[in-house]
């Protein structure tokens, strides 16, 4: 009973705490107190301060979360990016190696089989069944038939492919890449794999026949500068002859229909020719077909 009654005076004891003036000693405030109000103060202020710790916490939990959540949709997004680069990078491997291919083309550097070759790939499946026939004995049907198809071009396979992708070029509008008459007409045969135009003026600017990128630019001796163009739809436009190229077109460079992206000038009598081509899925096409000149 006594320990209780001194903890209850300890904690009901009233005190008063004096603030004066160091120097004057003149008294400035007075603050009544008791040890029980002080530990109620107090452990209100540490109350308040778990309180609002713990509500921070939870905040920073809850975003947490949050984060997490955005972090495996950041994780979904970078992989479905990560695929789109690839696919990316795969169709440009391809089209660096069909513009190498292309370059090779137009620059002769071709490699061919020479008859050893030939015969060396064609042995295993070369049958000698020709000495075996006579011609005095092949019926009158099979004789005609026999000598059209050995006097047929062996690029009319070309040919068939060029007109079966004809309806998708006649749906596109192609300008004239020149001002001129044609001089040379459209010749596979002779390996002539494009049209020659002849300028009506000595100064004629070379255009565009559609938009498109340049994939090539070069230089020759005999064959001057020479430009490439990437149109849709599989169509490839070249443009050879040319005296200059204007500065803005380098390869990559993307180029409007109907822009300008060369010159031509002779400076002899002679007018300046331009010979133009068209290639449609890696064979060439008849640009008249497709171009009003």
């Amino acid at each position: 009973m006594k320990v209780k009654k001194t903890l209850s005076n300890w904690l009901t004891t009233r005190y008063r705490l004096i603030i004066k003036n160091e120097e004057s000693l003149e008294e400035k405030k007075q603050i009544p107190y008791t040890y029980s109000a002080l530990i109620f103060v107090a452990t209100l202020f540490f109350g308040l301060v778990f309180s609002l710790g713990f509500f921070i916490s939870q905040r920073f939990f809850s975003e947490g979360q949050l984060t997490s959540d955005n972090g495996a949709e950041f994780v979904r997004k970078v992989k479905v990016l990560n695929t789109k680069i690839d696919s990316l990078s795969a169709q440009v491997q391809g089209r660096d190696f069909f513009i190498n291919n292309f370059r090779n083309v137009m620059g002769g550097k071709v490699k061919y089989f020479d008859d050893k070759d030939t015969g060396k790939i064609m042995a295993p499946t070369i049958r000698k069944v020709s000495d075996s026939i006579n011609p005095d004995h092949i019926d009158a049907n099979d004789r005609k038939l026999r000598e059209e198809f050995e006097g047929a071009s062996p690029n009319t396979t070309s040919y068939l492919t060029s007109n079966e992708g004809s309806q998708n070029l006649k749906s596109l509008y192609l300008f004239a890449p020149l001002k001129g008459v044609i001089a040379k007409k459209y010749n596979p045969r002779q390996k002539n794999y494009g049209v020659d135009i002849v300028a009506k003026q000595q100064k004629s600017p070379v255009a565009s026949i559609a938009d498109g990128t340049i994939i090539m630019t070069s230089w020759t001796s005999d064959k001057g500068y020479v430009v490439a163009i990437q149109h849709q739809s599989n169509l490839i436009s070249v443009y050879t002859h040319c005296t200059a190229l204007f500065k803005k077109r380098k390869t990559g460079s993307f180029v409007k229909a109907g822009e300008a992206i060369a010159l031509l000038d002779n400076k002899t009598n002679t007018k300046p020719r331009l010979h133009f081509e068209l290639w449609y899925k890696g064979s060439p096409v008849n640009p008249e077909e497709f171009v009003s000149f």
